[in-house]
């Protein structure tokens, strides 16, 4: 059975996909099938998966991103999706976001090293903007041990372990407020730059700051389908903004906290532990049986301790691969296609 490929690619790759197998660039039509892979592989890594078709479509909504050239699909002889691959460009050809998968019936093929090839391949196309490298990131699912034993082996270094913690909403927790400090939900039209503002001069010492993304490019998240401001909560000492929390609501009901955010000067005062009592109390208020987030490990402001003490627990892991991705490593790797 001869091997496919759609679109333009380096021939080392096209030699690598297994007879019979199809890679093409995913469409809007592919969406159901994409989710059906992903959640067959995280069903493989975790008692429940908690992926979506929406989640899905809020990565392809990203600014910069495009299907026709950051993302694959890898499909079986029988045309079902046995992979998925996406790169992202999170800091503009700088700091790339890769993810991929493979379904757990399509594993042993090769479809792993396929994957991370065409994420690299297409790595590559970012020198073109002036930087002699990049810096490549892969998540991998804390139990998926072939996935970290190919990155090692491809040089990707394990840099950070981040955990997914959740709470069970059982009896009510009210907000202990500190001394001076007020909450309320973000206020539409009057407090969004606030609220960025604050995210900003926060997260300054987290993993991976470099370069905040723009306000404008921040302010999409407005635009998603979870977007409730509601959800959103400033903690103020009278006029200043000191701390923030993004929350959003889950297709099934539950909650997640994307960020909690407090500004040096107000750390160790109790902030942040309102603002999520707060965000609790919200969405237990709305029949929300539990509320997740998810924390890297090292954090420097020690947030793991802070929401054990909340009452969180971690649920499962995740770890953090990185790579210096150099112009002349590409140029050994794609001769061809590094050249043009």
């Amino acid at each position: 059975m001869r091997r496919h490929i759609l679109g333009s690619v380096h021939p080392k790759l096209a030699a690598m996909i297994p007879p019979g197998y199809i890679v093409r660039r995913p469409t809007a039509e592919d969406a159901p099938a994409i989710t059906a892979c992903v959640i067959a592989f995280e069903k493989a890594c975790f008692s429940e998966p908690d992926f979506s078709v929406t989640e899905l479509e809020d990565e392809w909504s990203r600014p910069r991103f495009d299907v026709e050239s950051d993302a694959w699909i890898v499909l079986d002889p029988s045309g079902a999706v046995a992979g998925y691959a996406s790169v992202w460009d999170e800091i503009p050809h700088q700091d790339l976001s890769c993810d991929a998968v493979v379904h757990p019936e399509q594993r042993g093929r090769g479809l792993g090293s396929l994957l991370v090839d065409l994420m690299e391949e297409r790595a590559a196309d970012h020198f073109a903007f002036g930087r002699g490298q990049v810096l490549l990131h892969n998540v991998v699912a804390g139990p998926d041990s072939n996935a970290q034993r190919l990155l090692e082996s491809r040089g990707y270094e394990r840099v950070r372990t981040f955990l997914r913690m959740v709470i069970d909403l059982g009896a009510p927790r009210p907000p202990i407020l500190p001394a001076g400090i007020s909450i309320a939900p973000l206020r539409r039209g009057f407090d969004e730059r606030d609220f960025y503002d604050t995210m900003k001069a926060s997260f300054t010492v987290d993993f991976r700051f470099s370069e905040f993304h723009p306000y404008d490019e921040w302010a999409q998240r407005m635009a998603l389908w979870d977007f409730d401001p509601s959800l959103w909560w400033l903690a103020w000492d009278q006029e200043q903004p000191v701390g923030v929390l993004e929350g959003r609501p889950l297709e099934d009901g539950d909650g997640w906290v994307k960020n909690v955010a407090v500004r040096p000067s107000h750390r160790r005062r109790g902030v942040a532990a309102a603002l999520l009592a707060s965000c609790f109390g919200e969405f237990r208020a709305r029949g929300a049986k539990k509320v997740s987030l998810g924390v890297d490990s090292l954090n420097p402001t020690r947030a793991t301790a802070l929401y054990e003490r909340s009452g969180m627990t971690p649920e499962r892991s995740y770890h953090f691969y990185r790579k210096e991705f150099r112009a002349e490593s590409a140029l050994r790797q794609f001769p061809t296609r590094a050249e043009n």
